[in-house]
């Protein structure tokens, strides 16, 4: 029988509650991986974390918190008990709307989510791998959004521009140290926040996508399971567009 190359291996994911983090803590789960899922809402994280057991019987801990929460955030990792892949996918789409409408409070909640939050996991997540095996691999979850603008969107994207500047400076910093950091930038996702950001027009939008369609969870899902495998071992501050062709 083949061994799956990720049996035994410990996998952190945050925003593990519902779309592509929790299609990509699914794959992991088949792939034999133990799991640590991060996000604010404890009773989903429990459903995925019972259909993991049930369907493979996967070893999973489940914390419910807000990456606003930085001590609670801190303290997680840095008391992790092992840590092989880090997949940092937690963010909000946060206020939308003309420039003149939006407000300083809600420029600190997306970019203290998408960014700051975003910073300080890598930062525990880079102190544990180089303090306990001097290795590890990072995937941080940006979006299409981080490579091109769209209106009524500056924070948002904003903050996703943010993600892929900052994973690939760090990147460069920790390749010597034997750990990995890539991203991922999906474009329109069939996924709950999708949902609500075009709850009224999401056949339109999948209708002007040059593929036709959204993209499932698990097509990321997949990309992210690579970027994580020995497979990709020469890939460093990569951004991995998956949009259907929609950038071109």
């Amino acid at each position: 029988m083949k061994t799956k190359e990720f049996a035994n291996k410990t996998i952190f994911i945050s925003g593990a509650g519902s779309g592509i983090g929790a299609a990509t803590a699914l794959l992991f789960a088949k792939e034999g991986a133990r799991l640590i899922l991060v996000g604010r809402r404890k009773e989903k994280l429990e459903a995925i974390a019972a259909q993991a057991a049930s369907e493979y019987g996967t070893i999973t801990s489940i914390h419910s918190l807000d990456l606003n929460d930085t001590k609670s955030l801190r303290q997680l990792i840095s008391n992790l008990p092992h840590l092989d892949v880090a997949i940092n996918n937690a963010g909000i789409e946060g206020a939308v709307g003309d420039i003149t409408q939006l407000t300083a409070e809600d420029y600190d909640l997306l970019m203290n989510t998408n960014v700051k939050g975003l910073w300080i996991s890598m930062q525990e997540q880079i102190r544990w791998m180089r303090s306990h095996q001097k290795s590890g691999n990072i995937i941080n979850i940006s979006s299409i959004a981080g490579i091109r603008a769209f209106p009524e969107s500056s924070l948002y994207v904003a903050s996703k521009h943010a993600v892929i500047g900052m994973s690939q400076a760090v990147a460069l910093e920790q390749i010597s140290h034997g750990i990995r950091i890539n991203i991922v930038s999906p474009g329109t996702v069939d996924t709950p926040m999708l949902s609500r950001l075009f709850a009224n027009s999401l056949e339109a939008l999948a209708n002007s996508q040059p593929a036709k369609r959204l993209a499932r969870p698990q097509e990321v899902a997949e990309a992210i399971l690579w970027l994580a495998s020995d497979k990709s071992s020469f890939m460093v501050g990569h951004n991995l567009v998956i949009d259907g062709g929609k950038s071109i």
